[in-house]
């Protein structure tokens, strides 16, 4: 743990404040002991600025989160005496405990999660190669795109499929034109009929089946029957438009596939060479698979070495204790000034890290001594 600064923004009224660095404190000299009292005293009866109802020593004492407090008086390396109360924060150990198992935790997370992107990289790479030599099959049977070809041969089926709903659409025959569409318009691309009338169609369509079971009480169509009909037969005359342009669109482009197919079929170098370059991909990607295989157990050994190495040193030397600390002069008339504000981590090799207030964080603690709510440092320590 190292030492850090808190700089976050206050809740509700803050209290002006001079902050500096702590003082480096020196003890208590004999000679002060007669003074050391009222100096005390005149920081405790000072009214307290973030709330005047509160003397600073009414606010500061019988916190429920300090499990002990003191005021005392020291001098500085400058010669100033310094007025310090320290609060024994409750729950900072089991605080500082929850943070070093949840860096634990991610940790022992890192080293799966490491292992696993390696292993996944690997079948990566083998799913690349067995593409490669599906590739590599193909062009030695002469089929240069075969993706082309599929794409070719799904575009004559739309083709298809909207010449005969253009036909039923032309028809102006309402049955025939909801059979075609409830039975193809599901498999037509949304993106090539944007055409509000080609989905009116499609609903009305459905609807129409439903109601068409329930005819009138004298057999006769009723009127909702044949509002819809009337519906889609003016709603088909808008649409025919939409898919004739499309269908155009399809043959355009099933023509300029199948020719560029053509063409590559016939150009035997182009074959020759395109399977150059993918035999020479496998090739790469089988040295690199094989590079990654051999290297499996080393980067396996290695990270969970240095990883392992992180984790245990995790609570070898914890925080078991926690104090806060403000500290003031005292002007000649009695008016204190507070001068630092923070708190003291304590490890168990009993080094200390000193985590200073920024004035923001200064202001807030002070809101949250004057609540009086927390009880506990895991509570506290967020909000400053």
């Amino acid at each position: 743990m190292t030492a850090h600064n808190h700089d976050r923004p206050p809740s509700g009224r803050v209290i002006l404040l001079r902050v500096s660095q702590k003082a480096l404190l020196f003890g208590i000299a004999s000679t002060l002991a007669a003074c050391s009292g009222g100096k005390v005293a005149a920081v405790q009866n000072a009214i307290l600025p973030a709330d005047p109802s509160y003397k600073i020593g009414q606010a500061f004492d019988h916190r429920k989160i300090c499990t002990s407090t003191k005021w005392d008086t020291v001098k500085d390396g400058r010669g100033r005496l310094i007025v310090e109360y320290r609060c024994e924060l409750s729950g900072v150990a089991d605080y500082y405990k929850s943070l070093d198992d949840k860096k634990l935790a991610a940790l022992q997370g890192t080293i799966q999660g490491l292992e696993g992107n390696y292993i996944a990289g690997m079948t990566s790479l083998q799913t690349k190669i067995d593409g490669e030599q599906k590739k590599l099959t193909e062009l030695n049977a002469g089929i240069v795109n075969p993706d082309a070809q599929a794409n070719v041969d799904a575009e004559k089926i739309k083709l298809q499929d909207q010449s005969e709903e253009l036909l039923a659409l032309k028809s102006g025959d309402v049955t025939s034109i909801i059979s075609t569409t409830n039975r193809i318009s599901a498999s037509l691309p949304t993106d090539s009929f944007n055409d509000a009338d080609l989905s009116t169609i499609a609903r009305d369509a459905s609807e129409h089946l439903s109601l068409s079971t329930k005819a009138g009480q004298n057999g006769a169509p009723s009127a909702e029957l044949t509002r819809d009909e009337n519906g889609i037969t003016s709603a088909s005359q808008s649409a025919i438009y939409e898919l004739q342009r499309s269908i155009g669109l399809l043959q355009s482009g099933i023509a300029q596939s199948a020719a560029s197919i053509q063409q590559d079929k016939n150009d035997t170098a182009g074959i020759q060479n395109r399977i150059v370059d993918v035999s020479a991909l496998i090739k790469s990607d089988q040295d690199e698979l094989a590079k990654e295989t051999a290297g499996k157990e080393d980067y396996f050994r290695n990270l969970e070495k240095s990883v392992g190495a992180q984790i245990q040193a995790i609570g070898l030397n914890p925080v078991v204790r926690g104090d806060e600390l403000f500290q003031w002069t005292v002007a000649d008339d009695n008016t204190p000034s507070l001068v630092y504000a923070g708190a003291e981590m304590v490890h168990k090799d009993g080094h200390t890290d000193d985590i200073a207030y920024g004035y923001n964080s200064v202001g807030t603690a002070i809101q949250l001594i004057v609540q009086n709510s927390m009880n506990n440092y895991s509570q506290y320590e967020p909000q400053i």
